[in-house]
């Protein structure tokens, strides 16, 4: 997916530089024959290049360089020191980025926020650094041959893609399993991923990663924390500075659910940019679901337009085919047709689109009782144990206690907090027709990494997953930007710096943004509780008598893929069509697969 139209890529070869120019030929002929238009040129033993619609690299006079540096970069980068300005355009951004990199070297990435990707080569030193922001949010991939040390990258998968290029087969499992594939890991074979808040050094025979330490602002805690209206105050100033940096003067657009989150940004919004701020709200025939008259009722309260969007399920479907179409790699939230559909129409009407996106990752969640049970109790038991009991607790009925087995039916602690109900490691051991682990997983190694913290320390790290990469494919779909300022470094410093009552306290989670909801909206009553996109997904499926299903998920092409065990995988897809929606999330994620595979 080019990320706001544009994306980065180049080639270094250590031992032989004039390699780096055919590798580098190869990536352009593949960009060709993807539509986009591509800038290119060599400077030492690299060759570093753009590619973008054609309207997007038109005033990009050439890539920023030095004798001693040359920068390039995609996405939005915001200067978190004096100017605070955003930088998303060429040459500006490359030029920002490279003057403070010649000024302070690497640890200028520091003092950047905002979403990017971008490289930085040194060709005195020979030394390649490729980075992105700190949440992830820009994606940045490369491929590195220890045989000819060279590395290739590029922010757009596809552009790194060749024939002998392989599906990597763990990453298949990874996906079935979570719904997603998470750096480093990629779906292929030999391609890596830059993971969130590092950044990779590469040099003649040699590549390492480090992670980032992004440093708070300076004022960032400088918070009068015994009084409340005053700490309040200060949230509501980072918050709305949050917001600035990343709408500037721009005609906005934000995705409105009746929810806190984004409630409390549609207001911030209207706060810094009076007047030139539109709510979206996607409406759902379901009462359960819909939330559009709450939504309309927010907006109106401070006078910003409120536009209903409502999609059939034969939109869904079209969106679906659209999306897997143009999907990098597999990635199953099932938010990502709404949002498509959303961006494609707010594009019409904003410059820029806001979502609530990283509220509940930056104020955390209270761990849920059941959870504390299972991670500190049942989770503690050995495996056999723990499945046995469950069993034996299914087959009692007295004082209903076989609906307590749950409690103790899982394989791993790392279950107990996967967003998505995929497919469980036995289930996909007969499924692949393999032995399958996790361990090498992001999600895993981030489990284990505070798996000796505290219940609510473990919770809120694994808050991070699944990434929101559905959001950015959406936008970048519909070629609009995308801005998340819930995902402001500062802010999230500030917060997290704050006493704990300010975020959780007595069951309530986001205090200080339910605080500054009240302040925003003094007449609206509490903020309703946001669902997640929930989409009449099974209906969707079911369309057309489940033609999603017999398009994508036939025998035959069950068997030419070759991911899965076709007589297997029939099994379990009739059953979902027989009337199991128990099986929704499985089906979903196989479906998603083979569409991606097919397209």
């Amino acid at each position: 997916m080019l990320f706001n139209g544009e994306a980065i890529f180049g080639v270094i070869d250590f031992s032989q530089p004039g390699r780096a120019a055919c590798r580098a030929s190869q990536i352009v002929e593949q960009a060709k024959q993807l539509g986009v238009s591509v800038r290119l040129r060599s400077t030492g033993a690299a060759m570093l290049g753009m590619v973008g619609h054609h309207r997007m690299l038109e005033n990009s006079h050439s890539i920023n360089d030095t004798a001693e540096i040359c920068a390039i970069s995609c996405g939005e980068l915001i200067d978190r020191q004096e100017s605070k300005t955003l930088y998303s355009c060429e040459p500006d951004r490359s030029a920002f980025l490279a003057t403070g990199i010649r000024a302070e070297g690497l640890p200028f990435l520091q003092h950047i926020d905002g979403t990017f990707a971008a490289a930085i080569w040194f060709p005195t030193e020979e030394q390649l650094t490729l980075a992105c922001d700190w949440r992830g949010d820009g994606r940045l991939y490369y491929s590195y041959s220890v045989e000819r040390d060279q590395i290739a990258f590029s922010s757009w998968l596809p552009l790194l893609k060749t024939e002998s290029l392989e599906i990597d087969r763990e990453a298949v499992a990874e996906f079935l399993r979570f719904l997603y594939i998470a750096p480093p890991r990629t779906v292929y074979r030999g391609i890596d991923g830059v993971e969130a808040g590092c950044y990779l050094t590469a040099t003649r025979g040699d590549i390492r990663t480090q992670r980032s330490v992004f440093q708070p602002a300076q004022d960032a805690f400088q918070s009068t924390l015994n009084d409340a209206d005053q700490t309040l105050t200060d949230f509501q100033r980072r918050f709305e500075t949050a917001i600035q940096r990343r709408i500037g003067q721009r005609r906005v657009g934000v995705l409105l659910s009746s929810g806190v989150d984004s409630a409390a940004l549609v207001a911030g919004c209207q706060s810094v940019n009076p007047g030139c701020v539109d709510a979206f709200t996607v409406g759902f025939d379901d009462i359960e679901l819909d939330e559009t008259r709450a939504a309309a009722a927010l907006a109106h309260q401070i006078g910003v337009p409120h536009r209903e969007l409502r999609f059939a399920p034969s939109d869904y479907a079209a969106a679906f085919d659209r999306v897997a179409k143009n999907m990098e790699q597999p990635f199953g939230d099932p938010a990502q047709l709404p949002l498509s559909l959303a961006c494609t129409q707010a594009k019409e009407f904003v410059d820029v689109l806001c979502d609530g996106t990283g509220s509940d990752g930056l104020f955390g969640s209270p761990v849920p009782r059941h959870l504390r049970f299972s991670l500190g109790m049942a989770a503690k038991l050995p495996t056999t144990v723990r499945l046995k009991t469950a069993a034996a607790m299914r087959k009692l009925n007295l004082l209903d206690i076989s609906q307590y087995a749950a409690l103790f039916d899982f394989d791993d602690p790392e279950e107990l907090l996967i967003t998505w109900s995929g497919w469980r490691g036995s289930e996909l051991s007969e499924l692949l027709g393999r032995p399958v682990e996790f361990t090498q997983s992001a999600f895993y190694r981030c489990f284990r990494a505070h798996a000796d913290s505290s219940a609510q320390a473990l919770f809120d790290a694994i808050g991070v997953f699944p990434p929101d990469d559905s959001r950015f494919d959406a936008a970048a779909l519909a070629q609009i930007p995308l801005e998340l300022p819930y995902h402001d470094i500062d802010l999230w410093s500030y917060v997290r710096e704050l006493p704990g009552q300010y975020r959780i306290a007595d069951g309530d989670t986001k205090v200080i943004l339910r605080r500054l909801f009240c302040r925003y909206f003094p007449s609206a009553g509490p903020a309703a509780k946001k669902h997640y996109f929930n989409i009449p997904l099974h209906e969707v499926l079911g369309r057309s008598n489940f033609s999603l299903i017999n398009e994508y998920l036939t025998q035959s092409k069950l068997k030419n893929h070759g991911l899965v065990e076709p007589e297997v995988a029939r099994r379990w897809i009739e059953r979902y069509i027989a009337g199991d929606q128990s099986l929704l999330f499985k089906v979903w994620a196989l479906l998603v697969a083979h569409a991606w595979l097919g397209n």
